[in-house]
């Protein structure tokens, strides 16, 4: 008999909307987290590569130098090879 009384039907509509309700933030929640941890990650990793560039321009650069300062004094020694 209780199946079939309205508040069994009430309760089961309460639940029904509860459930999609329920299930409809935590999707929106979880695709708005996911999007915001990637976005957060692509720049963290864009940085990374910023500062890793960086460093292998600023080696090269080091590297001319040396080769400049060094042919300047092979050339003031009269050395060459």
């Amino acid at each position: 008999m209780f199946f079939r009384s309205i508040r069994f039907k009430i309760i089961l509509w309460y639940m029904a909307l509860l459930t999609l309700t329920l299930a409809a933030f935590s999707m929106v929640f979880y695709n708005r987290l996911s999007y915001d941890l990637y976005g957060n990650l692509d720049d963290l990793l864009q940085s990374r590569v910023e500062g890793i560039a960086d460093s292998i321009d600023t080696y090269w650069e080091v590297e001319k130098l040396e080769a400049k300062k060094k042919q300047g004094q092979e050339q003031r020694t009269g050395k060459t090879g």
